[in-house]
């Protein structure tokens, strides 16, 4: 329904030096549907790499999503 990107302000634990970040806004979308809630955008297709592609470094989403440009 939304996410924390934006603005935020950095805080750091005076002992430990650990720094985060807080985030200062809330973006959300308002939903009717309640359907697929806890979950991102529902993909239209499915692309999966081989251990081929894998080993030879060849990003195949990457090439599906040009290939989907170049058709239009």
């Amino acid at each position: 329904f939304g996410n924390t990107s934006g603005a935020s302000k950095t805080l750091t634990l005076p002992n430990s030096q650990i720094k985060f970040n807080i985030p200062m806004w809330k973006y959300t979308t308002s939903l009717r549907d309640k359907v697929d809630t806890g979950r991102g955008v529902v993909p239209n297709a499915q692309v999966s790499a081989s251990i081929q592609d894998l080993l030879s470094e060849v990003d195949v989403q990457l090439n599906y999503c040009v290939d989907l440009i170049s058709r239009k």
